[in-house]
């Protein structure tokens, strides 16, 4: 067996393997358990907590029960990945997000009380800036729990094709020191 490979998702990890023709059986053990047997190529382990690294040993068995052995090891997080949900944090806040194969921009909207932000940056981040104006009022960021959402987005924007929500997260804003 040769190139085991893992790719780290949001809640998951993705195996891939190539094995050589005399393989019979491929395990998979993950924290001293057995998570696959069988003779795919491939394994997706789901339900996993994001920021927690994950080791797998992927065991190649031929018909006289000689194994290959390689370990590997990924960590998977979420969509949204900056700031951490949930985190309290001063203004500015820069909000970061995973790429989403062949985007050409994305829509990133934050929401306090309703709708009070929206842009589309077409790299896969931004920072907020320190007032704006949306929907014919002026904000910024004061003390109290935001929520943020953001969609890959298609071809040029005013075609307005999104793809299905990418994530939603929250951050609070702590009030500024005196």
């Amino acid at each position: 067996m040769t190139g085991v490979q893992v790719k780290g998702g949001n809640r998951t990890a993705v195996l891939s393997w190539t094995a050589s023709p005399d393989v019979i059986l491929v395990e998979i053990v993950r924290s001293g358990k057995s998570v696959y047997r069988g003779s795919g190529k491939t394994f997706t382990d789901a339900g996993l907590r994001n920021g927690v690294r994950y080791r797998y040993t992927v065991n190649a068995y031929d018909e006289a029960h000689n194994a290959a052995t390689q370990t590997v090891a990924v960590t998977p997080t979420a969509p949204l990945v900056a700031p951490a949900a949930g985190a309290t944090v001063r203004a500015p806040v820069r909000l970061a997000w995973v790429p989403v194969d062949k985007a050409t921009h994305y829509n990133v909207q934050v929401w306090r009380r309703g709708k009070i932000f929206s842009a589309w940056p077409k790299g896969t981040s931004l920072r907020l800036p320190g007032s704006w104006t949306y929907g014919g009022r002026r904000y910024q960021l004061t003390p109290g729990r935001y929520h943020w959402y953001v969609w890959p987005g298609y071809g040029p924007r005013a075609g307005k094709k999104y793809g299905r929500l990418l994530g939603s997260s929250s951050f609070v804003v702590k009030a500024p020191r005196r």
